[in-house]
């Protein structure tokens, strides 16, 4: 087949669908992908591939009048290149595809939607039901596939949405062999951090933003009677000085990491102690799965998303509950004998995330699109 990948911007090309994309060249398809700022971020590794690179001017926001000029450009895309299948990602990008896709659908052209979180759900934002609810349903009516990547979303989508066909796929996969196996020397990362040999390593990877919430980790942490249990984040973002200035104010700054964008994540999780997600909204969260396949302990809050990774209720706290986070990391230190439980657990649960296992369900999906055109 001949296939277009879609996203608003390439560094999601970049992070998750690399092989994705490989196991369809390697299956004989022709695979070209379109994002913004595409000439300039996507991996070489796509070109090398044969991946011919488009850049439509997709926005994140919804109200903008770049929507149009982006509409206007994948609408010719789709009229040049006559592509067999669309897989499309990130919502607004997919929104405009879709729309722009109506007519070529009619020609046999098919529209295949991953929802990697549906902006709308238990506890969101009622902007977010207004804006984006009635976009997505109205847009599934001219969408084959829609996959869905979390049991929450699937259900709402069973119910409400209007693709021809929905499913669910746990997430984009994570590289198990990856994070299983790696090597880490915990006292020179100590050294490195200025972390204590002695210490309680929490560790957070992800973007330092308001939706991620490390804040109410600060607060838990400012909570505790212990000076031993220190906080590093891997990531970086608008939230970087703000969240500093928090710790500083608690009196916990000289227990609080920024350590900024790390290619070695592998080695961070295995230096740690306790992995904490306390984001307000996820979708299936890859640095969970990440921290699960190296052994870790985890601690998330009630995020849709979270409980299909983390499915034990205790390991569960409320996001804006300081009070809940502090209570689940202190068991945890108290009982070492829980840590290593839920760490056998946690890897146990994980293969059903791996990458193999996604792309073995996904390349049954693209097999289908081939024998039915859908």
């Amino acid at each position: 087949m001949k296939i277009l990948f879609v996203t608003t911007v390439s560094s999601t090309i970049n992070v998750f669908f690399m092989p994705h994309i490989a196991m369809l060249v390697q299956a004989g398809n022709t695979v070209d992908i379109a994002c913004n700022d595409a000439d300039l971020s996507v991996d070489p590794a796509f070109q090398q591939m044969g991946c011919r690179i488009f850049g439509i001017p997709f926005s994140r926001s919804v109200l903008t009048s770049d929507n149009l000029l982006a509409y206007r450009k994948i609408r010719s895309l789709l009229q040049s290149e006559h592509y067999e299948l669309v897989h499309t990602h990130t919502p607004n990008a997919s929104a405009i595809t879709r729309i722009a896709a109506r007519t070529y659908r009619k020609n046999g052209l098919c529209v295949y939607y991953t929802a990697h979180g549906f902006h709308f759900y238990h506890g969101a934002p009622i902007r977010n039901w207004i804006l984006f609810y009635p976009l997505e349903r109205f847009c599934s009516r001219f969408t084959d596939t829609l996959i869905t990547i979390n049991q929450e979303d699937y259900l709402f989508a069973v119910k409400h949405m209007k693709a021809k066909r929905i499913v669910q796929i746990p997430g984009v996969g994570v590289n198990l062999e990856r994070f299983q196996s790696a090597k880490a020397d915990r006292a020179a990362f100590r050294r490195e951090t200025g972390i204590p040999e002695e210490a309680f390593v929490l560790l957070s990877v992800g973007e330092l933003n308001r939706n991620k919430n490390h804040q109410i980790i600060l607060r838990a942490i400012a909570a505790l009677p212990s000076q031993a249990i220190h906080y590093a984040i891997a990531g970086v973002g608008p939230c970087a000085a703000e969240l500093q200035s928090l710790a500083d104010a608690l009196g916990i700054g000289n227990r609080f990491h920024l350590l900024g964008y790390r290619k070695d994540v592998e080695q961070l999780y295995r230096n740690a102690d306790l992995y904490l997600l306390p984001s307000l909204r996820e979708g299936l969260n890859v640095s969970l799965m990440e921290a699960m396949a190296s052994g870790l302990p985890c601690v998330v809050s009630n995020a849709r998303g979270n409980g299909d990774l983390i499915p034990d209720p205790q390991f569960h706290c409320r996001a804006t509950s300081a009070a809940d986070f502090a209570a689940a990391i202190q068991r945890l230190i108290d009982h070492p004998d829980c840590r290593e439980a839920a760490a056998r657990t946690n890897r146990l649960v994980v293969q059903a995330f791996s990458t193999e296992s996604v792309l073995k369900r996904l390349k049954d999906l693209y097999r289908q699109a081939v024998e039915t055109g859908r």
